[in-house]
C-alpha cells in the first residue's frame, strides 16, 4: 500500500515535470507494535496495558469499537464474497508466493535480513517463511474470526506480520540516458473511495 502511494506521488510530479528520478518504499513491523499505557494511569493502582496493534492498526478510525475484520465481513456481504472464493484466493496466493520463490525470478531483487534469537544470535532471513507455514487441508474448516456466520478466517485474512519493500521510478527519458532496462512501465494511474468501513 505504502509503496503503491509513493508510486502514485511520484508519477504526479513526473507528469508535471518535478522529478526524473524517486525511491518508493515503505516497511511495517507488526510484531514491534508496542503496548499502550495512558499517562495519566494513578501511581498506586493497576494499570490498564492497550495492544498497540489492536487499538492503533486494526480498528476503524471513525468508528469506536469496529474492528477492521468486522468492516471486511461487510465488504464480503455486501458485494457477494464467498467463504469458497476468499479460501480459493488465498490457496492460489500462497501456490504463487511459493512458486515466486522457488523459481528464483525474486533472488536478485531480495535483501536478507538480521533477525537474531536466543537460540541463533546470527540467524538471518532471506526470504519470507510464511507460505512454509500453510496447511491446504485445515483451510476449508478453519472457524470464521470476526462473525459467527462470517466468511474471514485466520488463514484467509493478513497476517501479523513484518516486511518492507521499495523500488526505483524513473523516467523513459532518464532510462536511457543512465542505460537501465526497465521492468515495467505505468501507463496511468487512478484513485478509489468509499466508507471507511467498505475495506475499499
Amino acid at each position: 500500500g505504502i509503496n503503491a502511494e509513493y508510486g502514485k506521488q511520484w508519477y504526479q510530479r513526473r507528469v508535471r515535470g518535478a522529478r526524473d528520478v524517486m525511491v518508493a518504499g515503505g516497511m511495517e513491523s507488526m510484531s514491534n507494535v508496542p503496548m499502550y499505557e495512558n499517562r495519566t494511569s494513578p501511581v498506586y493502582a493497576n494499570r490498564l496495558v492497550k495492544d498497540g496493534i489492536l487499538n492503533d492498526g486494526l480498528m476503524d478510525a471513525y468508528t469506536p469499537g469496529l474492528h477492521m475484520g468486522n468492516c471486511g465481513e461487510d465488504t464480503a456481504s455486501t458485494m457477494s464474497i464467498s467463504r469458497a472464493a476468499q479460501d480459493a484466493y488465498t490457496v492460489r496466493s500462497y501456490q504463487r508466493a511459493a512458486a515466486a520463490y522457488q523459481s528464483g525470478v525474486l533472488k536478485a531483487e531480495l535483501v536478507s535480513v538480521p533477525t537474531p534469537n536466543r537460540k541463533n544470535p546470527d540467524l538471518q532471513l532471506y526470504h519470507d517463511t510464511e507460505y512454509n507455514n500453510v496447511k491446504f487441508d485445515k483451510i476449508p474448516a478453519l472457524r470464521t474470526v470476526f462473525a459467527k456466520d462470517g466468511t474471514i478466517t485466520a488463514a484467509n485474512s493478513s497476517k501479523i506480520s513484518d516486511g518492507g519493500a521499495a523500488c526505483v521510478l524513473m523516467s523513459a527519458d532518464k532510462a536511457r540516458e543512465l542505460g537501465i532496462t526497465p521492468l515495467a512501465r505505468i501507463l496511468t494511474m487512478s484513485d478509489s473511495a468509499g466508507e471507511p468501513s467498505s475495506s475499499l
